[in-house]
This record gives structure tokens, sequence and C-alpha cells, in this order.
């Protein structure tokens, strides 16, 4: 199986730098991905790119080459102090960008 790679929240982590991928990267990244036949994306909150995400999928369906119930999006609820809050506030932003 191929895996296409980002970095990591860890990793990113590590190297105490911004938790961002670079503006457009995941975009162009997810597009390349559907394009080679790529069904399955799997993201998170705290990797600040749902949005991107979103819009290569949403763009990708515009272009015709996927339908909706094609993708399988599979999104992270972030862990914290107060987390039935953090965990709604986290699900209703990842359903209204993806």
């Amino acid at each position: 199986m191929t895996v296409l790679k980002k970095q990591t929240y860890y990793e990113v982590q590590q190297r105490w730098v911004n938790i961002s991928t670079p503006k457009g990267s995941c975009l162009e990244s997810v597009k390349i991905a559907i394009d080679t036949g790529y069904r399955h994306i799997d993201g998170a909150f705290v990797y600040y790119n749902e949005h991107e995400v979103g819009q290569a999928i949403r763009e990708k369906i515009a272009e015709g080459k996927i339908k909706r119930e094609d993708i399988f999006y599979c999104g992270k609820v972030r862990r914290s102090l107060d987390l039935l809050l953090s965990a709604g506030i986290t699900v209703v932003l990842s359903l209204k960008l993806c």
C-alpha cells in the first residue's frame, strides 16, 4: 500500500515549530491523492488544514472526478481538559470545513 505522508503533528511538535503545513501544500496533496485513486483521507483538527482538505474535495467533486459518497474523510477530535466542549466544537468545525 502506498502512503502519501505530510508532517505529522508529533513530528512538527518535536521540532518546536508552527504545527500547520505551508499554505496550499495540503490542498495540492489531497487533489493529487484523489487524482491517483485515493478515497480515504485522514486528518485532524490540530493539523489546521481541514479547510484545504475540504476545498480539495469540493473542487474534485465540481470537476466531476469523484462523487461525495466516494470519499471517506476521517477526522479526529481534540483532547483537552474541557473534553465535551472541545469535542463538540471540533466536530462542528470539521463538518463545516470538510
